[in-house]
């Protein structure tokens, strides 16, 4: 009778992006996820604070409060560009390529929160896209650039629509 050797376990590495509220800067991390015994086992192996420029941070305040739709929407790519290269820095603080993360989260910047509207709302920018461009994958979501538009959907390998 032959044994069959156990399989690895799965190991995912994902990048989580993170600015909140105080718009002072960018947190990324790299966690490495992997198939435990019961259930997943979750560790960090890099962690990078990007922060905002003066004039950037009072931009992303300024526009919070009395932007136009227009310095929204161009703060939102621009902002996505910067969550990239806080992306890009962890993955390469972690020892890790891009090919090499399995999907990138991000939690974009709040621009503003109504928790006593009915219903309650929060609104994030930093275009995933954009932060998709950069490390080749795919997010289901409109892009609109350079006087054209055109849609990017798929699945990060096996983990459905990230959005």
């Amino acid at each position: 009778m032959r044994h069959r050797a156990k399989p690895k376990p799965a190991t995912r590495c994902i990048v989580g992006l993170m600015s909140g509220t105080s718009a002072d800067g960018i947190d990324a991390v790299v966690a490495e996820i992997r198939d435990g015994p019961v259930g997943l086992k979750a560790s960090v192996v890099a962690h990078i604070r990007q922060p905002f420029t003066r004039a950037l941070r009072a931009r992303i305040l300024d526009i919070s409060l009395h932007g136009t739709v227009a310095q929204i929407c161009e703060l939102n790519f621009l902002l996505g560009h910067h969550f990239a290269n806080a992306a890009l820095r962890a993955i390469r603080q972690a020892g890790l390529t891009a090919s090499q993360v399995t999907a990138i989260g991000s939690h974009g910047q709040t621009i503003h929160h109504l928790p006593n509207a009915r219903p309650a709302a929060t609104l994030q920018i930093g275009e995933p896209a954009v932060i998709a461009d950069n490390h080749h994958r795919r997010f289901s979501r409109p892009r609109h650039g350079r006087g054209r538009a055109r849609r990017t959907a798929g699945a990060v390998r096996g983990l459905g629509p990230v959005y």
